[in-house]
């Protein structure tokens, strides 16, 4: 897990702006910091939203909408839910398994739908979870938090009120910040076929009888608990003698995109305080991986700490365990950011 903290500010709602002169409505504040987040999010993954406001009764009753057909244009904003208090708040991550210590503020969130361009940069549509601090400082902090790969959309931060998705979202926002959560698309063998043709047909790479089932499976309309159902236990259950090989030797469109994801940590120079997070012996992410972004950062003369969260479990896991354990960490090392930041610091 990786924590970065970008010590930009907008103005909240329901203040008058410095300057003087009325304040925006409410439901207007909404819109913009939807509209704001929606089109960071057609353009990369990191989501930067901007100022909270309050629905007002009628945005409430539906769905706001606006016109418009290019990327990053807001499609609709739907408010989702009200806990009203910190004390809410702290109810709702506590039965979610999350530390409740970080929380100060009640939190309102938002589903947004923008437009955007699927991988094969066909037009298609997308959704994130705006979270925002109620009664929270008047400039926020905005945090971006990219959670983890989902096989199936139902599971969107966006889709789900309770739970492992949208609970980082409470706690940042209940912690004073604005907090986006944008469902962006899995990379799988599968999905880099459908943009790149890596391989000629399902058969070519997958036993039998997945081979006739894997596209369905991978479509982003399965459950989890299905996936797991109708897949095997061992990749050499699952792939042929060819599709090993080809994770071993990958052929040249493939290793060319493999070598683009691998440089996620050795082609840029971070310009905010950067840490990054695992567990021991992690069961799904190789944590050499958190070493080898230290040492290309360090390549680039950024010192990049890493912390050891130890073994913490969520549902069995030590995945699932080290995004519990780190964010309220992230959440209080972000405060304390802010604070070192502030004017009156």
């Amino acid at each position: 897990m990786t924590a970065a903290l970008y010590p930009e500010a907008m103005t909240a709602s329901g203040r008058q702006p410095p300057g003087g002169g009325s304040s925006p409505s409410r439901a207007r504040l909404v819109r913009r910091a939807a509209a704001a987040t929606a089109a960071a999010a057609a353009l990369t993954p990191l989501v930067l939203t901007a100022a909270p406001g309050q629905a007002s009764a009628a945005t409430a009753a539906r769905p706001a909408r606006t016109a418009g057909t290019g990327r990053g244009q807001l499609v609709s904003v739907t408010p989702l839910r009200t806990l009203a208090d910190k004390a809410a708040v702290r109810a709702e991550l506590t039965a979610d398994g999350f530390d409740p210590a970080p929380a100060r503020y009640g939190v309102r969130t938002f589903r947004l739908v923008y437009r955007t361009v699927s991988a094969s940069g066909r037009p298609t549509t997308a959704s994130g979870l705006l979270a925002l601090p109620i009664g929270g400082p008047r400039r926020l902090t905005l945090v971006s938090f990219t959670h983890g790969t989902e096989a199936y959309r139902g599971d969107a931060p966006s889709m789900q009120p309770h739970g492992f998705e949208p609970a980082p979202a409470y706690t940042y926002a209940s912690a004073g910040f604005a907090t986006a959560e944008v469902l962006y698309a899995a990379l799988t063998l599968v999905s880099f076929d459908q943009v790149h043709r890596i391989y000629r047909s399902p058969a070519e790479v997958f036993r039998q009888p997945y081979a006739r089932t894997i596209v369905r499976l991978l479509s982003g309309n399965t459950p989890d608990p299905q996936i797991i159902k109708d897949t095997p236990g061992t990749l050499g259950k699952l792939l042929t003698a060819r599709g090993l090989a080809l994770l071993r030797h990958p052929n040249p469109a493939f290793a060319a995109e493999l070598q683009t994801a691998d440089s996620v940590c050795t082609d840029w120079t971070p310009a905010a305080p950067l840490r990054l997070y695992y567990a021991t012996r992690d069961e799904q992410a190789v944590t050499a991986n958190t070493f080898h972004c230290q040492r290309g950062f360090a390549a680039r003369g950024v010192r990049v700490p890493v912390i050891n969260l130890g073994t913490p479990l969520s549902q069995g896991s030590r995945h699932y365990g080290s995004n519990v354990a780190a964010t309220a960490r992230i959440a209080r090392w972000f405060t304390q950011l802010t604070h070192e930041h502030s004017p009156s610091a």
